[in-house]
């Protein structure tokens, strides 16, 4: 691919990330506030630019790998950002994850100066990064997409397009969703481990053990729908029969969590709301304010 890439932000994930199209051949400009950063890219062959705006105008391709959603206005609309030096025709890929309207906001002035917007998030931390193996979750233009895949997977193990516009966004932020509450879980039981007189690391093994084997989390991802499941459809079955076995059994045992918690004086909330919310998320009723 003879295309310009252009990596603004530099930092830890950033870094990784330009290495792999670096590593790949690509020819690879790169801009961050952290000249360090700049000048550790540079060893790689980056070249290093003094703005956005000169960034832009020197890339086919503006990859975006700042913190958050103001970074992202500003490297984009503000004093010698990238709107400022992109020409048309020029795509920029937001790998930050910001909130679906700064997203369209940002997309909107671009497209006023005939630049192209596609939402590229990013899963896997920067040790996937260095492995080239992140998940990249990919929104708009699917001839965009394409065009510029090879890019893409220079660091994503797994590259796909979710959709229009926001939908690579959109999927990010359900699968942070899902990352972060389960840290919620393990800190509960990791309080009530604690105040059990359980060793933590010993509670660790055990957890990092089991799930290796029991495959929960992915079983239950391969559900058909989110919608309380029907006995009349095939694929249905397989997760009804489970459904019906495990709530009663996930019930009993975090009844027990929640009764030695009260004898510890351990509050469990997550828990708690867990056991409420039991048959609802196995698919065996409606959730609360479901239209059903």
């Amino acid at each position: 691919m003879s295309a310009r890439i252009g990596f603004i932000g530099v930092g830890r994930m950033g870094a990784a990330m330009a290495e792999q199209v670096a590593k790949a051949g690509l020819s690879l400009g790169v801009y961050d506030v952290d000249a360090k950063a700049c000048q550790r890219m540079a060893a790689l062959g980056a070249t290093v630019a003094g703005s956005p705006k000169e960034l832009a105008a020197q890339s086919d391709l503006i990859s975006i790998v700042v913190l958050d959603d103001a970074q992202v206005r500003q490297v984009m609309s503000g004093a010698d950002g990238v709107l400022d030096g992109a020409r048309p025709g020029a795509v920029v890929a937001v790998h930050s994850t910001v909130h679906l309207s700064t997203l369209l906001e940002v997309a909107e002035r671009a497209r006023s100066r005939e630049v192209e917007i596609i939402d590229a998030a990013v899963s896997g931390h920067v040790a996937g990064a260095n492995k080239g193996e992140l998940a990249v979750m990919l929104g708009g233009n699917a001839d965009t997409i394409e065009r510029f895949r090879t890019v893409f997977e220079t660091y994503g193990g797994l590259v796909l397009r979710m959709g229009p516009l926001g939908s690579g966004m959109k999927t990010k932020l359900a699968r942070n969703a899902i990352g972060y509450l389960q840290l919620l879980a393990a800190y509960e039981g990791m309080r009530l481990a604690t105040a059990a007189g359980i060793d933590l690391a010993d509670l660790t093994r055990i957890v990092q053990y089991s799930e290796a084997r029991s495959g929960l989390l992915n079983f239950y991802m391969s559900r058909p729908t989110v919608d309380p499941l029907d006995p009349a459809r095939k694929d249905h079955e397989a997760l009804l029969g489970v459904a019906r076995t495990v709530v009663p059994t996930a019930d009993k045992d975090l009844s027990a969590a929640l009764a030695l918690g009260d004898e510890l004086d351990v509050d469990l909330p997550a828990v708690r709301l867990g056991r409420a919310w039991l048959r609802a998320v196995w698919g065996l009723e409606p959730p609360p304010g479901h239209p059903d």
